[in-house]
């Protein structure tokens, strides 16, 4: 069960919208809604500058109108929440990460 001190996320086409954009270092929960029109995913990657590293939590691919949860453990740095899902934009396979759909999240000592 998330905590109350829980980062809530709401997943649309194409974009998260955070509580927060900062936590303090150690176990983060995160609480993710979609409220699209279409499936997301909620990934955890570490960046940086314009380097990104291996995924630190995912939420897999998920209906619109259902909530899930993640706990994860992280350490003091810059993340970002993406969503990799490829959709046909204009008969071209696009991101939903390359349409905007990611958000900068910071943790703190």
């Amino acid at each position: 069960e998330a905590s109350a001190s829980a980062v809530q996320v709401v997943a649309t086409d194409y974009a998260y919208d955070l509580s927060t954009h900062s936590a303090k270092a150690g176990t983060i929960d995160f609480v993710v809604r979609n409220d699209g029109s279409e499936q997301h995913e909620f990934m955890i990657v570490r960046r940086d500058g314009d380097r990104y590293g291996m995924p630190l939590g995912e939420i897999e691919p998920f209906d619109a109108g259902q909530t899930h949860a993640l706990r994860a453990e992280l350490a003091p740095g810059t993340y970002e929440f993406v969503c990799l899902i490829i959709s046909i934009i204009d008969g071209e396979p696009k991101s939903h990460m390359s349409r905007g759909m990611k958000a900068d999240f910071e943790v703190t000592p």
